[in-house]
């Protein structure tokens, strides 16, 4: 019983000890900016200009795997 008191004891005092520090903390991350690249640009004017000329979007796929249009841009 006299073992457990004591451990008890040397718990309590441990807590006493410890305070609180708060952490801080760094956001290294960034978020994406909504400006459209260059590549993108190009690609979306391609694709409106073959609309706006009437061409279905099969139609635009199929010129732009036949030119090996960088389709990732």
């Amino acid at each position: 019983m006299n073992s457990i008191n004591d451990l008890e004891t040397q718990n309590e005092e441990d807590k006493k000890e410890k305070k609180f520090t708060p952490i801080q903390v760094t956001k290294k991350s960034q978020t994406y900016k909504l400006e459209a690249d260059e590549r993108f640009k190009e690609l979306y004017k391609f694709i409106k200009s073959e609309f706006d000329s009437g061409k279905s979007m099969f139609e635009i796929l199929e010129k732009v795997a036949k030119f090996k249009v960088d389709k990732t841009a």
